[in-house]
């Protein structure tokens, strides 16, 4: 006889999945999950979630964003 597997969730999981099963028909990116949860959701946690049996793989999608990075600025010495 198997022995039973213990799952446990910390905090972030938990919300992740109760955001999921209040939309079972639906699939998000990460960035669409991050916003509902309030933080930062990636793709770690997701694949741990998968691999306990709790989230499965949506489609692909393609979307569209704007880069944004921070770079450096440089100046004359003097009036900067």
């Amino acid at each position: 006889m198997a022995k039973e597997k213990t799952v446990s969730y910390n905090e972030r999981e938990t919300a992740i999945m109760n955001f999921l099963s209040e939309n079972p028909d639906n699939s998000f990116t990460l960035a669409e999950i991050s916003d509902a949860v309030g933080f930062p959701v990636a793709s770690g946690t997701i694949v741990s979630l998968m691999r306990k049996g709790n989230v499965l793989k949506g489609e692909d999608r393609n979307v569209e964003y704007t880069a944004v990075k921070t770079v450096g600025s440089y100046g004359f010495g003097r009036g900067i």
